[in-house]
C-alpha cells in the first residue's frame, strides 16, 4: 500500500481507510431498523487552528470537542464498528470469532499508522459526539503532519 502513496501524500490511504469503513459497516447494518453510516475524510492544514478547523467541518461550534489517547481511539472505533455485528449474531463466546471481529479495530488503527508511517510522536487526536432524537454520531480527528484524519461513525437510533 505504501507504494502507491505519492511521497507526502496519504490521500490514497484515506480513500482506502473509507472503502474499509464502509465494509465494516455492511457488516453491522440490516438495512431496516437501526442504520449505520462509517466513512474516512481528510482535511488538509495550512497554519489554522485545529479546533476551527473541526467547529468549521462540523458546522456547528456548540460541540466538546475531546482529546483523546490511542487506546481511546480504538475502544471508540471497537464500540461502533462491533455494535450490530454480523447485524446481531456474534457469539461472544466464540474465540475465533471474537479475534476476527477485534481485527478490525486494529486494522483501521493500521491505515492510521501506514499514514503517520509508524510514528507515534506529533500525532495528536481528538473526538467529538453529537447525538439526537435520531441519531448519534461520533467522529474522531486524528493530525498527522499538516493533514487532519477524519473517521466519522453514525448510528440511527
Amino acid at each position: 500500500m505504501k507504494t502507491l502513496m505519492k511521497k507526502g501524500g496519504i490521500g490514497i490511504t484515506v480513500a482506502e481507510l473509507n472503502g474499509y469503513l464502509q465494509a465494516v459497516r455492511d457488516m453491522n447494518d440490516d438495512h431496516s431498523g437501526r442504520r449505520y453510516w462509517f466513512w474516512a475524510d481528510m482535511i488538509h492544514l495550512k497554519n489554522d487552528n485545529v479546533s476551527k478547523v473541526i467547529n468549521r467541518y462540523l458546522k456547528t461550534s456548540n460541540v466538546v470537542i475531546k482529546e483523546i489517547d490511542l487506546k481511546e481511539e480504538l475502544e471508540i472505533i471497537e464500540a461502533h464498528i462491533l455494535d450490530n455485528y454480523l447485524q446481531g449474531t456474534s457469539d461472544a463466546n466464540n474465540e475465533k470469532q471474537c479475534y476476527v471481529m477485534r481485527l478490525h479495530g486494529w486494522r483501521i488503527q493500521e491505515y492510521i499508522a501506514l499514514m503517520a508511517n509508524y510514528e507515534e510522536k506529533n500525532i495528536s487526536r481528538w473526538a467529538t459526539e453529537v447525538i439526537t432524537e435520531q441519531n448519534k454520531l461520533t467522529t474522531i480527528f486524528i493530525k498527522i503532519k499538516r493533514n487532519l484524519i477524519v473517521m466519522r461513525f453514525l448510528t440511527s437510533r
